[in-house]
């Protein structure tokens, strides 16, 4: 058997021996074209061989019919001298064989089908419709993530001018055709989209290097992500990272972190989305039934092929969808608003000292002034003093008091005993009015800010007079429903029996959670970056400085979708060029209310800050007034009981 009679009817073994010794000869073990060989055929698989090296790819799978598996094998031998893996598949187009293919990816398909027009066309509308089943709806995309080399060597293969029904229902984006050719022996040719979603074979003009190798982009489709394919997406309003708008009809994220993300991911990918939101508004909890709420129920019923906000990564959750490379972490935090301080402030002198403090202070003059009594009343040692000089309980407790406020009775104790109490008396007085004026100074000078009323989440609980919630249907809901740990059942517990009164506590929508901030007495639980984006530029809203429970984001995909590896890799590259922080950076809002913000913005004492003095001035005058009302009725008294008394 030489030239064409190698097609002609032999076993297996019969036509491969044909074909290797007319179109190649051995040096050295490694196969070279017989120039005496079908120079049609030498030129064919020449093609082949520098295209697959172009395209540098490590291993291959030969689709090919049972008649064509002699040139099967001799292009496996060559494709084995470029150090290209292969694995070959003599196949049927009317049978499924598309499945183990993409099972095998790694992570693309790398396919070469060798056959004539019908049947790579078969093979090519077996793929397209592969990706279009009910079962791997969301679950493969093999015409994005595979690259195929459809090779002929027949003289009636495809026309270049006759090709459109040929590629009518392919959907494969990259396809390298290469063909036989009228004026060259064979022509490249690649499957390109056109406007209106049609496609079309364009030659490729072929540069060669100084080796004669390739120099060409023989997939062009690729460098074109998903063509300009639009993308089912879900998403919810959240705060400084998804911002919800129309563009065009069509619900996008048009704004925050999430919004400048999809928008580079969009260029970069080159595809459109549209955004479903769920119906119940919630990101996702697992219920009793076993069935998935709000997003993570939507991708795992695989209504969307990605949920495009940060959602927390979470045991429960991988087991029923998948998850990008994390582009945010954080922990989660509570915040309150402390009472408006013009309501407070008429009480600013004695709020310097906390209550202990002042009931110290009161135990104190209390008990020196009954010691310092005692040491006068029994004492024998006089000073000089006369007896009947010695002063009465009530003019201890004056010079007590004065000391107290550094402004001392006229007359010293007489008894030794008495003036050493005294003294170290004035001692401490001195000491602990220093720390008093110094504290009323700061609070002057600087927009004071309260301290925060609880700072853990034991003593968020511990106290009655501030309710709490959190967004419904999130990963925190599920993980504090879950938990064994008692502080975050009773804070689940908590927001349960709040939710039966006022069913906000539980709303799906953060602006409703920062108007109760706003409006009650009321603490929002959040990660702390959602948070910030209030405390930061609200001076009265203050941030917890316990973290409790992970938050870790992620895009979500459904479960197997190959969508995983290719947006982890756009976002593994956004983030090493540094452009997530950069995002990051640009939605951290300026801490407006750090002590030295506050000293800039504080130019004047105003009359809220100094009212209590005027107040304290005020039940002087009244108090004054009252014993000078009362000293004129005892003298009235005193002078008619005079007069009656001389008139006896």
């Amino acid at each position: 058997m030489t030239g064409n009679s190698c097609l002609n009817d032999s076993s297996k073994e019969e036509l491969y021996s044909c074909f290797r010794d007319n179109y190649f000869l051995e040096s050295n073990g490694i196969a070279t074209f017989n120039e005496t060989g079908n120079n049609s055929v030498k030129d064919g698989l020449e093609f082949l061989g520098k295209a697959i090296e172009a395209v540098k790819w490590n291993h291959a799978t030969l689709l090919f019919p049972d008649d064509k598996a002699p040139i099967a094998y001799i292009i496996a031998d060559l494709l084995g001298d470029l150090y290209v893996q292969t694995s070959h598949r003599t196949i049927d187009p009317t049978e499924e064989f598309i499945e183990s293919l993409w099972q095998h990816r790694d992570p693309t398909v790398h396919a070469v089908v060798i056959g004539n027009r019908s049947f790579t066309g078969a093979v090519l509308e077996k793929a397209t419709a592969f990706d279009r089943q009910p079962e791997n709806i969301r679950r493969t995309a093999l015409y994005a993530m595979s690259y195929w080399i459809v090779f002929s060597m027949e003289e009636e293969s495809i026309n270049i001018e006759n090709n459109t029904d040929y590629c009518l229902n392919v959907s494969m984006d990259n396809v390298l055709l290469i063909q036989k050719s009228g004026e060259k022996r064979y022509a490249l040719l690649a499957l390109m989209w056109r406007e209106n979603n049609t496609r079309e074979f364009e030659e490729l003009n072929i540069d060669w290097d100084c080796f004669g190798n390739i120099k060409l982009d023989l997939f062009p489709n690729a460098k074109f992500g998903f063509n300009g394919r639009q993308l089912l997406t879900t998403a919810i309003q959240y705060k400084s990272y998804v911002e919800l708008a129309e563009e065009d009809g069509n619900l996008v994220v048009a704004g925050g972190v999430c919004g400048d993300i999809i928008r580079i991911l969009c260029n970069k990918l080159n595809f459109t989305y549209r955004v479903i939101p769920p119906e119940d508004g919630q990101w996702g909890i697992l219920m009793e039934d076993g069935n998935w709420t709000g997003m993570i129920g939507m991708l795992h019923r695989r209504e969307v092929d990605i949920a495009m906000v940060p959602l927390t990564v979470q045991e429960d959750r991988k087991k029923v969808v998948d998850f990008t490379i994390p582009f945010f972490y954080s922990n989660f935090a509570f915040m309150m608003r402390m009472p408006d301080p013009k309501t407070v402030k008429w009480r600013i002198y004695l709020d310097m000292f906390s209550t202990p403090v002042l009931y110290a202070i009161s135990t104190a003059l209390i008990l020196s002034s009954l010691l310092l009594y005692a040491m006068e009343r029994f004492n024998w040692n006089w000073n000089g003093r006369k007896p009947e000089e010695k002063r009465d309980l009530v003019d201890i407790f004056e010079y007590i008091y004065g000391a107290l406020v550094l402004q001392a009775g006229h007359r010293l104790p007489s008894s030794t005993s008495g003036r050493v109490f005294t003294c170290i008396f004035w001692v401490s007085c001195v000491s602990l009015t220093a720390v008093y004026c110094g504290s009323l100074v700061a609070s002057m000078a600087l927009a004071r800010r309260e301290k925060i009323h609880f700072q853990t989440l034991d003593e968020l609980v511990a106290q009655s007079e501030y309710k709490w919630g959190y967004i419904a249907g999130t990963y925190l809901d599920s993980v504090l429903r879950k938990s064994n740990i008692g502080t975050y059942q009773k804070i689940y517990n908590g927001a349960q029996d709040f939710a039966r009164e006022d069913p906000d506590v539980l709303s799906i929508s953060d602006k409703v959670h920062f108007r109760k901030l706003t409006t009650e007495k009321y603490v929002f639980i959040s990660p702390v970056p959602h948070l910030q984006t209030v405390s930061f530029s609200d001076c009265r809203s203050l941030l917890s400085t316990e973290r409790f429970v992970e938050d870790n984001s992620a895009f979500g995909v459904p479960e197997d979708s190959p969508f995983k590896e290719i947006f982890s890799l756009k976002l593994a590259q956004l983030q090493d060029s540094g452009i997530l922080g950069s995002i990051h950076q640009k939605y951290k809002l300026q801490n407006n209310c750090s002590d030295v913000s506050q000293l800039l913005s504080q130019h004047t004492i105003k009359p809220d800050d100094v009212q209590t003095a005027f107040f304290i001035l005020i039940a002087g005058i009244l108090i004054a007034s009252a014993v000078l009302c009362c000293e004129c009725a005892l003298s009235w008294c005193r002078m008619t009981v005079t007069s009656r008394n001389n008139s006896l």
